[in-house]
């Protein structure tokens, strides 16, 4: 009789068991309120042609120039594919 045995892996029965405790309600979207960038002083003009508006003076960081800027998004119904 030989020592070792070759058997079949049992099949997995329903879900993984790393999902098996997870809530079955479908998820929320969590979408941002607000788009931010940090635009070159030559790119104010196209990001206010895309509807975005600054929130702040220009800003000097590390040798980097830039004016925080900040465009809503504007809620959108579900996707229902």
């Amino acid at each position: 009789m030989p020592l070792f045995r070759r058997r079949p892996l049992p099949k997995p029965r329903g879900r993984p068991s790393a999902f098996r405790d997870l809530p079955r309600s479908p998820p929320r979207p969590c979408l941002p309120h607000a788009i931010t960038v940090n635009a070159a002083p030559s790119a104010v003009p196209a990001y206010r042609r895309l509807g975005f508006k600054s929130t702040g003076e220009e800003k000097l960081v590390d040798g980097i120039r830039f004016v925080p800027m900040e465009r809503p998004v504007e809620a959108q119904p579900p996707f229902r594919g």
